[in-house]
């Protein structure tokens, strides 16, 4: 059994078990296996992102909040977003009373 090294560019670094079983089942997250409506969706945001998103002033949450939930992302009052996190899909992003995504966070929620 061997071992996968990966750094976070956040965080610490982290390690996970590898094992033969786990390669073959394995997928990976290419565009090539998402739906077509998933790509659409994805391009939109991602438009959205580094045009309006991206580089707002740090004190416009409720402004991201808004282009957020624009998408479908469900945040309740108080929360705060900065501009230079990146949200993999809005629709899936559910945030409550208080919470924060900081600078330079990445939100990978491929699904809820």
């Amino acid at each position: 059994m061997g071992f996968e090294f990966y750094a976070h560019p956040v965080c610490e670094i982290h390690w996970t078990p590898k094992t033969q079983k786990d390669d073959r089942h394995m997928k990976k997250m290419t565009h090539k296996n998402l739906s077509i409506s998933l790509r659409i969706e994805r391009l939109l945001w991602l438009m959205v992102y580094f045009v309006f998103f991206r580089f707002s002033p740090n004190v416009l949450f409720a402004y991201r909040t808004w282009l957020l939930k624009l998408f479908g992302a469900k945040i309740a009052r108080g929360a705060h977003i900065y501009p230079n996190c990146l949200i993999w899909i809005p629709r899936n992003l559910v945030m409550h009373e208080n919470s924060c995504i900081g600078p330079r966070s990445i939100v990978y929620n491929v699904s809820n």
